[in-house]
């Protein structure tokens, strides 16, 4: 975890081009969207989106796109049980070790840390789990995208 994690959310509201490529991506997380996909629905060329995402956002597309595809298995998990492989296909991730990674990369603890000390669905606030490991979770959730429950 690291200041790379920093972005700017307000380019997406700001740029109609980045506006397109969030709404798809919220609608179609689930699904694969390649640097190529966003350069097409953005209607830029593939050479050039790159370069004005990272420039706009602060973050390359694909970082962007794993941060937000996390924050919304977390959503998942603190909504469902559902065991964690269905919940990392359900959100975009191609294979469970990717998510694994990519989790502890950007929270600092797994994906079935995480998990495990999640209260109840049903429970009390779920807030207890961000304090838990709030050194390691701090930054990530200081920095990831508010996602839409």
């Amino acid at each position: 975890m690291g200041p790379e994690q920093n972005f700017n959310t307000k380019a997406f509201d700001y740029y109609p081009e980045l506006n397109r490529v969030r709404r798809h991506f919220e609608t179609n997380h689930s699904e694969p969207m390649s640097l190529s996909d966003a350069a097409k629905i953005a209607g830029l060329e593939a050479k050039h989106f790159g370069k004005f995402f990272s420039q706009k956002v602060g973050i390359g597309f694909k970082q962007w796109s794993t941060l937000i595809r996390i924050q919304k298995a977390i959503n998942l998990m603190r909504k469902e049980h559902r065991p964690l492989i269905d919940i990392a296909f359900a959100n975009g991730f191609q294979d469970y070790g990717t998510f694994e990674r990519a989790f502890k990369k950007h929270t600092g603890i797994t994906p079935s840390e995480f998990k495990k000390n999640l209260p109840d669905v049903t429970g009390p606030d779920t807030l207890s789990i961000i304090t838990k490991f709030a050194d390691k979770f701090t930054l990530f959730a200081e920095t990831a995208w508010k996602i839409k429950s």
